[in-house]
């Protein structure tokens, strides 16, 4: 995990909700540190974060100060984890990196992302599904489901937007090296998003 950012990922509060919503403890695999908004065009970290469970993890995004309006503040798509149907890439993989590591072309991938990108997009519009921009306090937490639809507004180079990101996963889960085992009927959680408020 990055520099001193261990106190706060790894406080009571944390620890314990994510060991609520894996029924184990929870592993920290993926910390990005933010000074400004991601500017990020809506997407699910399920296409971009590889784990041999493909639903099963979350993100916890810790404002590390107040979130004002102009400055990338982070939009969802409120039930997209539920409503928007699913993709796969090529090769019928989760994640775009996995179907890339089994062969498909670069070029056929980053296509497939732009084409995943609009999915969200289109079918988010035609399914009336509400886009809600977040206005986090400093010490708020955030955690989402791994396909809620969601991105960034535009930066602004005149305002900070510092945060902390994590990827969890349930102990017993882990990076993709392997294939999932087709026919894996494991259960997916259906956190969608919950906001803690004030953690210290």
């Amino acid at each position: 995990m990055v520099g001193g950012h261990q106190k706060h990922y790894f406080c009571d509060a944390i620890t314990h909700f994510l060991h609520l919503i894996f029924e184990r403890p929870a592993l920290a695999s993926q910390t990005l540190v933010s000074y400004r908004g991601s500017g990020q065009p809506f997407h699910q970290d399920s296409a971009y974060v590889p784990y041999s469970l493909p639903l099963q993890f979350t993100a916890s995004w810790i404002a590390l100060e107040n979130v004002a309006a102009g400055a990338g503040e982070l939009e969802y798509l409120v039930g997209s984890h539920n409503a928007l149907p699913e993709y796969t890439y090529p090769g019928g993989y989760k994640s775009a990196s996995e179907s890339q590591r089994y062969g498909t072309e670069k070029a056929a991938v980053s296509e497939a992302i732009k084409v995943h990108e609009k999915q969200i997009a289109t079918e988010g519009q035609r399914r009336a599904l509400t886009r809600e921009t977040l206005l986090a306090k400093r010490g708020d937490v955030l955690f989402w489901h791994a396909d809620l639809a969601h991105g960034g507004s535009p930066i602004s180079l005149s305002r900070s937007r510092k945060s902390v990101v994590t990827h969890s996963l349930s102990e017993g889960s882990g990076a993709i090296v392997f294939r999932q085992c087709p026919g894996d009927d494991t259960q997916t959680r259906r956190l969608q998003l919950l906001l803690v408020r004030g953690v210290p």
